[in-house]
């Protein structure tokens, strides 16, 4: 979240993707991303803007909706992985699929991004029917 707030303000995020961002208080780290994160995209005319992403730069609705799938999709999997699923939003699982099946979606599936879909019964929760769309195997869980 830190460098996502970084290249969406234009302000040095202080860390790259590889650094430790938790360091000994984790949940300081996270509440801190999360407040900085929050404030970013509540600033006026945030959607207004142009992103510098890694893969290029995005305009502000397109990076909002990048960033949702970040938050998320790796939410649901530290849920998944955690078998902590009583966190997982469904509703908002169900409307980022839906917003994803509605877009030419295959030029994100390249590695480092998401792979080839994976299939899934149909009245399968929301949260695993984004996950297996993302490519994610969730056959272990």
């Amino acid at each position: 979240m830190r460098i996502f707030v970084g290249e969406h303000t234009d302000t040095d995020p202080g860390a790259t993707h590889e650094d430790d961002w938790l360091g000994t208080d984790p949940q300081a780290a996270c509440t801190l991303a999360a407040d900085l994160n929050r404030a970013a995209w509540h600033r006026p005319n945030a959607l207004d803007t142009t992103v510098r992403l890694r893969f290029g730069a995005v305009p502000g609705p397109m990076a909002a909706l990048i960033h949702l799938t970040e938050v998320l999709v790796h939410g649901t999997d530290l849920a998944l992985a955690t078998a902590q699923t009583h966190f997982i939003d469904e509703e908002a699982c169900r409307e980022l699929l839906t917003i994803m099946q509605g877009m030419d979606f295959d030029s994100f599936r390249r590695p480092g991004m998401f792979a080839s879909a994976v299939a899934t019964s149909d009245d399968a929760p929301a949260h695993r029917r984004l996950m297996a769309f993302l490519g994610r195997d969730l056959a272990h869980f």
